[in-house]
């Protein structure tokens, strides 16, 4: 994480709320965020990723004093193994740090986005961005598949009668 060497936003922005203290982080594509010959980007959304902190996420861990469970449980999220919607952003001099829940995702219109965001304050490093990238594509790629009702096929009239065993 550095800081931003532009005002304009690029992929991996940390963007401020101005109406609050939430960060988000700009998930376009480099190409759409392009200016083009018209000052406009290549996109008419601004999508972003709201960043969670630590203590929304971990509640009852403190800084000092944890169990054992409370330190897999940080090492887990650290190491970016908690859940495949949930990337660290680590703590800076200038950056508090969080994550990145890939579940709260908004697409802004430029308008939207200009009124109620700062100029980033923070940028992710490139090499950075592509692994948050593709930890973000592959969670919304994810194929998915509906439960089955399995004992539907092991004992059908159990089913239609309500009567399992």
């Amino acid at each position: 994480l550095t800081p931003p060497l532009t005002e304009k936003i690029r992929t991996g922005s940390v963007v401020k709320e101005k109406s609050s203290d939430q960060r988000f982080v700009v998930m376009n594509p480099a190409c759409d965020l392009v200016i083009r010959d018209n000052g406009e980007c290549n996109t008419d959304r601004i999508l972003i990723v709201e960043i969670d902190s630590k203590t929304s996420l971990f509640p009852g861990h403190s800084a000092t004093g944890l169990s054992k469970s409370q330190k897999k449980d940080l090492e887990k999220a650290y190491r970016n193994n908690k859940s495949a919607y949930y990337h660290w952003l680590p703590r800076t001099d200038f950056f508090e740090g969080g994550f990145l829940n890939f579940r709260k995702l908004s697409s802004l219109s430029s308008e939207e986005f200009n009124e109620r965001f700062e100029k980033p304050a923070v940028q992710i490093s490139p090499s950075f961005v592509k692994d948050m990238v593709a930890r973000f594509s592959a969670y919304y790629a994810r194929q998915g598949q509906p439960d089955i009702d399995f004992e539907h096929l092991i004992n059908p009239s159990a089913v239609q009668t309500g009567n399992s065993q």
